[in-house]
């Protein structure tokens, strides 16, 4: 669909999907150390700005190097407990505000599978890249872990987030709505019975009318065999009052 360079350190990336666009957010924080006002520009203008082109409906995806740490505490549905390091607030406070979920921290890998960041001497080691999805779409991401040793000529290591939206379970939950409202109708709202539209319907017709309805898209041979009866007994009363008891034609009435 496009993408927009907000700064030298976000850019946005929007894809058509089959059920819901994709906006992906690419960003590249400032260290720790750096002038607040920068942090603060980062967080709060350019990434904030990028998700106010992305739609409610959208997929939204936080993916980068955030220079920063959240260590191995749960935070409420936001951060899980298998995270690294000792936390700093910043990153943990922008995604309470927005609604994203830290996706890394709520799978239970192996401690190599969780750092994205080796130091030149190979003696440290953090996990300062991250992927976040929109709370909405949490559930759709299926595991989400680092692979060290891939090469990529970077000191960093590769992010990798499965995310699998499955639109049955849209389709289960829009039909159990569907049909507490239908109850929820036929219990509070009065029924009232159909009119006879025509001279020649009787009450009996009518019955298998609402039969018929009940049976809508529930039982098709049964609703087939309530049409066929409804549509037979129709033609047999306008013949009847178009030609009375006696077989004698009535001009009076109408086909």
């Amino acid at each position: 669909m496009g993408y927009w360079a907000l700064s030298d350190r976000v850019i946005l990336v929007k894809f058509k999907g089959k059920a819901f666009d994709i906006s992906a957010i690419q960003a590249y924080a400032p260290t720790t150390d750096a002038d607040s006002v920068e942090m603060d520009s980062f967080f709060y203008e350019k990434v904030e700005a990028a998700m106010s082109q992305s739609k409610s409906q959208d997929i939204i995806l936080g993916i980068g190097d955030l220079n920063t740490k959240v260590g191995e505490c749960k935070e409420d549905d936001i951060v899980g407990p298998h995270g690294l390091g000792t936390r700093n607030e910043i990153l943990v406070d922008w995604c309470k505000e927005n609604d994203m979920v830290k996706t890394d921290t709520w799978f239970m890998n192996h401690k190599r599978r969780k750092y994205t960041w080796v130091s030149p001497n190979s003696n440290t080691r953090n996990q300062i890249d991250y992927s976040m999805i929109n709370k909405r779409f949490r559930n759709a991401v299926k595991q989400s872990n680092s692979y060290p040793g891939t090469e990529i000529n970077s000191d960093h290591n590769l992010v990798l987030a499965k995310v699998q939206i499955r639109l049955q379970e849209i389709e289960e939950e829009w039909r159990a709505f569907e049909e507490t409202l239908y109850t929820s109708v036929e219990e509070t709202i009065p029924k009232i019975k159909a009119k006879k539209k025509q001279k020649w319907m009787t009450d009996f017709i009518l019955d298998m009318m609402e039969e018929r309805r009940k049976v809508k898209g529930k039982d098709i041979s049964k609703y087939k065999e309530l049409d066929n009866t409804i549509k037979a007994k129709c033609k047999e009363e306008r013949e009847r009052m178009k030609y009375g008891k006696n077989g004698t034609s009535n001009s009076q009435w109408k086909c």
